[in-house]
């Protein structure tokens, strides 16, 4: 028996870390206590220690400029922070928006956080041939040129294209990256200026506008 007492904490999580009052204690540690009172969640064996973070809260890895907060955490770095001021988020409530992202042309966001919206142009359009071009029959192919990929969006998973002759607009999706004036619901017809549009990755992505002569 120790003839002076020694001071322990509660360590209801054990997590090695103490909290409450003092329990003194002449016969050594008791079980289910700590030496410290640093646990700042007694309940909670995944946090013992508070720190300064600072607010991440899409959890992109970059912070939205406020200062920063004191945190209970444990190993790593909480969710929802960062540890050091990396560079402000121009949206937090959104993982693709920040000052590292790839800015996707035609979605009127700006993805990167450099203050300009939609500075990528188009990586495709309709092949020169069929561009402008006057036709020799219904069945004849308009081309886009052909991407497997594009970097703000993925791999590529087909082609719409939008056939406009006056009032009348149709579109028909393609997984390739041709398709007929034939192939159109309610077909075309002879002597006929339509414009056609496409867009990658079905509507996720860039629209490119010609014009050719049936």
């Amino acid at each position: 028996m120790n003839t002076s007492s020694q001071t322990f904490y509660a360590d209801t999580d054990a997590d090695g870390f103490g909290a409450g009052a003092a329990i003194e204690s002449c016969t050594g540690q008791p079980e289910g206590t700590s030496t410290n009172n640093t646990d700042c969640a007694p309940t909670d064996p995944s946090r013992w220690r508070t720190g300064n973070f600072f607010t991440d809260a899409d959890n992109d890895g970059y912070n939205n400029g406020f200062p920063s907060s004191s945190v209970c955490y444990g190993a790593t770095t909480p969710s929802g922070f960062v540890a050091v001021n990396n560079g402000v988020d121009c949206n937090d409530n959104s993982a693709s928006v920040n000052p590292n992202a790839s800015e996707v042309a035609g979605n009127s966001i700006d993805d990167n956080c450099d203050g300009t919206v939609d500075e990528v142009t188009a990586l495709s359009s309709l092949v020169a041939a069929s561009c402008g071009a006057t036709l020799t029959s219904l069945e004849s192919a308009i081309f886009a040129y052909p991407l497997s990929s594009f970097p703000e969006v993925g791999t590529i998973q087909g082609y719409r294209f939008r056939v406009t002759n006056g009032p009348t607009v149709r579109t028909i999706d393609r997984p390739s990256n041709s398709f007929a004036l034939s192939q159109l619901a309610g077909g075309a017809t002879y002597a006929t200026t339509y414009t056609v549009e496409f867009q990658l990755n079905q509507m996720d992505s860039i629209e490119v506008t010609d014009q050719l002569v049936a």
